[in-house]
């Protein structure tokens, strides 16, 4: 009997209704020891400036202090002074945050309240790892494997089962989604709600066909009530990804013309309403920037000012100078603009749209364009991508800023890869129309060059995962350990000054504005008249400048020629005391040789004793 039970167990997993589970539990557990191992050999801490400011301001946003920012950028300063009639900063109180939209803030903020997040490193132990960062990592990887589980489905609706499950196999085997998921930025949660976008707009549309064009079908046609439903809640979704990242909001366009061209007598109503939730969500937080800075999108409003002759690099954002902005601005016009989405259009089209996503696949989706789809749902879903295209790249290119110089793909202003989900399952669906059309002479070979092709495509992820492990800390600049120490010597109240104030104020939990543009008129200026300085932090960021192009030949006043008067200075290395006319004349001696740590450290007074930590490093 015994017997007889294992070998109707053994059917069942075989043949029966078992072998459906075998193979979905056999999918987890290889997506569970994927992620362990991925893990343990490539994450490292935060290496993004806008990763550590939406963490920095959750933290902030958790502890009840509301959308008060440790990162202080001097324009945030200019604007902030510039719209209010008293003329005062904000840095007493709390600035305001004017870079950030809300939500990905706050959803990171809810994760920090109901985790045990733990801020304070240990410093007698080894550091590997900073533990907020990996529950950050955490949820972007959840949302990843969430957004995979969203593409199965509708790309088995759309295609059939087959194209789904090799959608998926691509889509969590492509190494630039890995890096993105332990990045700390958004763009997970932004692919999560496009496929959600896009999952609506099909239901939507494939209502609209199925009354028109099926009247067998015993399924009663939609109402206008569940339209109307529908379309509010795709303004909704468009509205919160709006407000997780600005530039996601010109997908708002794509989908007004998707609604205008196939909607037909139901496009007032879809149009309507979705606009009116999208704007409903919008609106507020734009109103909230407008009335602290004077700008609906707060600092962001700038974006198409960065990187053009004016204003290269992050010149834009450390400039506090009322007359040099508003003069930088004032030059800044169509002929600028027009040169900034050339030249970066052109290394968009290169390196991002041919290869979009960070996966070969694609090359497959462009050539399927040639070949007409018998399903009109496909036809027109495939015509939304192609609207979205150029209008995402534009946006790509006007919006790039000095955040695309830390990586050349991962970063915040890679727009195209929110598209990579919808891409990847129809060049999928192109390589089975290709294979099927192939005259194979066993019909197991099929299966054997469709597994050859997701290896294939997986090959830089698992390159990747080859020897050697990646070190887990990006340091130089970024130390953690060191960050938090020595910001821990400044008083919560007090103020510093970084070339890496994202860092700080992420690690260090201290109140830290941006080395300005002109460092020592707009230090004293600030320093002087608003708030004291403390201390001021200069690291590699500012070290590794070009020495002829960023130090010698830029502005006389740079930070860069501020560190060449005091390394050609006498440094008296038992005190750490520098040559005076600086307010802020002490250093830690563990820091010195400069050439040896690549960080300065300068304070008002020595605050660090016999610090033992430092003198281990």
């Amino acid at each position: 009997m015994q017997k007889m039970r294992l070998q109707e167990f053994i059917h069942i997993l075989e043949v029966g209704g078992g072998r459906g589970f075998v193979k979905y539990a056999a999918f987890y557990l290889g997506l569970l020891v994927l992620t362990i191992f991925y893990n343990t050999r490539e994450f490292e801490n935060f290496t993004l400036p806008d990763s550590m400011d939406s963490a920095q301001l959750a933290r902030n946003i958790a502890s009840g202090e509301g959308f008060v920012t440790r990162f202080v950028r001097p324009i945030s300063l200019h604007m902030v002074q510039n719209h209010r009639e008293d003329g005062d900063l904000l840095l007493d109180s709390g600035h305001p945050d004017l870079a950030n939209p809300p939500v990905y803030p706050l959803i990171l903020a809810a994760l920090m309240k109901v985790l045990p997040v733990e801020f304070e490193i240990d410093l007698k132990l080894a550091f590997t790892k900073y533990n907020p960062e990996v529950w950050i990592a955490v949820l972007n990887q959840c949302l990843f494997f969430g957004s995979a589980l969203m593409l199965f489905f509708l790309a088995r609706r759309l295609f059939d089962s087959g194209v789904a499950w090799v959608s998926v196999l691509i889509f969590l085997g492509t190494d630039l989604l890995w890096k993105f998921s332990i990045s700390g930025l958004s763009t997970h949660f932004l692919i999560f709600l496009f496929l959600g976008i896009i999952s609506l707009l099909s239901k939507m549309e494939s209502s609209l066909e199925t009354a028109e064009t099926d009247e067998s079908d015993p399924i009663p046609p939609r109402s206008i009530g569940w339209f109307a439903g529908m379309s509010l809640l795709l303004g909704v979704l468009l509205g919160i990804g709006g407000l997780t990242r600005y530039s996601f909001g010109f997908l708002v366009v794509p989908v007004v013309f998707y609604l205008g061209l196939f909607f037909k007598e139901r496009r007032g109503v879809a149009l309507g309403l979705t606009l009116l939730s999208f704007a409903l969500v919008m609106v507020p937080w734009l109103m909230r920037n407008h009335q602290i800075s004077g700008n609906f999108f707060g600092t962001a409003g700038y974006a198409l000012y960065q990187d053009t002759d004016h204003f290269p690099e992050n010149q834009l954002e450390r400039t506090f100078d009322r007359e040099e902005f508003e003069y930088g601005v004032g030059r800044v016009g169509f002929s600028q603009w027009l040169k900034k989405l050339l030249e970066n259009g052109k290394e968009i089209f290169e390196n991002h749209l041919l290869n979009l996503g960070g996966n070969w696949i694609s090359a497959f989706f462009f050539t399927g364009l040639l070949i007409p789809f018998s399903r009109s749902s496909l036809s027109r879903l495939r015509l939304f991508i192609l609207i979205s295209i150029p209008v995402l790249f534009v946006a790509q290119a006007l919006g790039v800023t000095y955040l695309s110089d830390f990586d050349p793909q991962v970063h915040s202003e890679n727009l195209l890869v929110i598209l990579s989900p919808l891409v990847f399952m129809f060049g999928t669906g192109m390589v089975f129309i290709l294979i099927d059309h192939l005259d194979l002479p066993v019909p197991e070979l099929r299966r054997f060059l469709i597994t050859g092709l997701v290896l294939l495509f997986s090959a830089p992820l698992i390159l990747t995962l080859l020897p050697p492990k990646k070190y887990p800390v990006m340091y130089p600049p970024y130390h953690p350990p060191v960050i938090q120490h020595v910001a821990r010597w400044m008083h919560q109240d007090e103020t510093m000054m970084s070339d890496m104030p994202w860092a700080v104020a992420w690690y260090g939990n201290r109140q830290t504005i941006w080395a300005t543009a002109d460092s020592e008129k707009e230090f004293f200026e600030i320093n002087d008249e608003y708030k004291t300085i403390t201390a001021l932090y200069l690291t590699s960021l500012t070290l590794d400048g070009k020495l002829f192009s960023d130090i010698v030949k830029g502005r006389d006043q740079a930070w860069g020629g501020f560190l060449m008067k005091i390394l050609g200075g006498v440094i008296n290395k038992k005190e750490g005391r520098l040559p005076a006319g600086f307010p802020l004349s002490f250093s830690p001696p563990d820091f010195f040789p400069l050439y040896l740590r690549a960080q300065l450290f300068l304070t008002d007074r020595p605050r660090w004793g016999d610090d033992e930590y430092l003198e281990d490093l």
